[in-house]
């Protein structure tokens, strides 16, 4: 069937397609032809770059979020700066970059001004002798030195902002009272001026997705990066890659009222959850706090991504959390989300057979599946699982033959299914011949579990599963009585069944 293109005159449909570049630029490395942003906003297949961008150009002109390169290519704009209260933008403030050593050993200061390196201080220093026992955590004079460095000026680093503030809390008492860990404390002197971490300056400065270490971002900038993981250094790199964020757009004039404007900006959650009324919200507050499978339509209808959930509540609602940095594998589809479905499965493994069925049978257009590999050393022979339903006091049986899942039923609460699974376990286990392919499908396992696909569920479960090898027992009966103790054992919430 061929794609429907957006009709014109529907409502709000320029700002959808706006909101779609908005996503998808974000998620990019950096500037997109009219022809990709077209075919990713727009489905359209055919056209020249100048056709595209003929028709591009009048709906997403006047958005400041998104903008042209001087070669024609499409990337993100940006808000006009904001002025501090000072009128100081970034690169014109004094800047304290720290870097510390786990369990607070060591660490190290930094002080750009101006874009400029001007001073640095290590603790514990190298010439003094007497300043630390070796791997001992520093004392407070040595925090308030490297706090005094740092006085009046934004703090920033590499390291988790948890550790850092932990760091000027232990010092600042002496070093914000005064120009030097000596002098007596003052009410009036400047204090700690804030922590803004250097990943999301970067996040800010080069847009998604972040480089993952402080030698990435280096490269990124062009900054040259020697391997030393001494605090000093680390902290010497991370103030010249800070120098290079500053020059660059969109941090070049942007004040720090203007980056935390442009930080809360990107946080925001996605336009179509706006309403509390609408049907997205609406669709997600349905959603129940257990296992099951979730598909996303866009507004043609369109089967976008389907997914499998221990929790559909927790799992759903985070695709549409306000984040400050989007998730680059969602960011260039998940606002065209415009309807979810789900259904319950009982259990994770009955939610990943489904998940998987439906991938392979409606092929999603957002799914990227990777390879499941079994482990060497690892196999799967006969086993029976026993699971939880969706329906309230039944229990879903998995029979696993060979390793691969040969067929599921479902146990009902007043006895359903007991004779079909008398005639499984006999035809599966205890006629010494695999069943037929035709038979198979007759039964309802034409949509088998992969042993792969089992094997890493199985690898994932804590011990105390409900399952057990029914070939152990002398025949159908037996095997079948122990399955119906184990499902009355997990109905009233009795585990302790090992997977072997």
């Amino acid at each position: 069937m061929p794609r429907r293109r957006l009709p014109a005159g529907a409502p709000d449909a320029p700002r959808l397609v706006r909101d779609r570049a908005v996503l998808f630029l974000e998620a990019q490395d950096g500037p997109v032809s009219s022809a990709l942003l077209a075919r990713e906003v727009l489905g359209l297949h055919q056209g020249s770059d100048p056709a595209c961008a003929a028709i591009l150009a009048p709906v997403l002109a006047g958005d400041p979020r998104i903008a042209r390169a001087p070669d024609g290519r499409w990337i993100l704009g940006e808000p006009a700066p904001q002025a501090s209260p000072e009128g100081e933008p970034l690169r014109a403030r004094a800047w304290a970059v720290w870097a510390i050593e786990s369990e607070g050993r060591a660490g190290a200061v930094v002080r750009v001004e101006a874009g400029r390196i001007v001073a640095e201080r290590a603790e514990p220093s190298v010439d003094d002798d007497d300043a630390a026992i070796a791997g001992a955590p520093l004392p407070a004079e040595s925090w308030q030195r490297l706090c005094a460095l740092g006085a009046g000026a934004l703090a920033t680093s590499w390291d988790p902002a948890g550790l850092v503030e932990s760091a000027i809390a232990r010092g600042s008492a002496v070093s914000y009272g005064g120009g030097s860990p000596d002098a007596s404390p003052d009410a009036d002197a400047p204090g700690p001026c804030g922590f803004v971490p250097l990943a999301a300056l970067a996040r800010a400065g080069l847009g998604p997705p972040r480089p993952r270490t402080l030698a990435r971002l280096a490269a990124s900038l062009g900054v040259r990066f020697v391997e030393d993981d001494a605090p000093v250094a680390r902290a010497r790199l991370a103030a010249e890659c800070l120098a290079a964020l500053l020059e660059r757009e969109p941090l070049a004039d942007r004040s720090e009222a203007g980056l935390q404007a442009l930080l809360e900006a990107r946080a925001q959650a996605p336009p179509a959850l706006e309403s509390p009324d609408g049907a997205l919200r609406l669709a997600l507050d349905a959603l129940p706090a257990e296992p099951g499978v979730y598909r996303f339509f866009d507004k043609e209808g369109r089967l976008l991504y389907v997914g499998k959930a221990r929790d559909l509540r927790q799992r759903v609602g985070s695709y549409f959390a306000a984040r400050a940095v989007p998730d680059p594998r969602t960011a260039g589809w998940i606002g065209s989300v415009d309807r979810i479905e789900h259904e319950r499965s009982g259990s994770e493994l009955e939610a990943l057979l489904r998940e998987a069925s439906q991938i392979a049978v409606r092929a999603p257009s957002q799914n990227r599946q990777r390879a499941v590999h079994e482990r060497s050393g690892r196999t799967i022979g006969d086993l029976v699982l026993v699971q939880g339903a969706e329906r309230p006091g039944a229990v879903r049986i998995a029979l696993v033959k060979g390793g691969a899942i040969a067929a599921r039923l479902v146990l009902g609460p007043r006895g359903g299914g007991r004779a079909r699974l008398r005639a499984l376990v006999e035809e599966i286990y205890f006629q010494g011949a695999p069943r037929s392919r035709s038979t198979a499908s007759s039964r309802g396992a034409a949509r088998e579990a992969s042993r792969a696909l089992l094997l890493s569920w199985l690898r994932r479960q804590p011990p105390g599963i409900p399952a057990l090898d029914p070939t152990d027992d002398p025949g159908p009966d037996e095997a079948c009585a122990r399955i119906h103790r184990y499902a009355a054992a997990l109905l009233r919430g009795e585990t302790g069944v090992t997977f072997r």
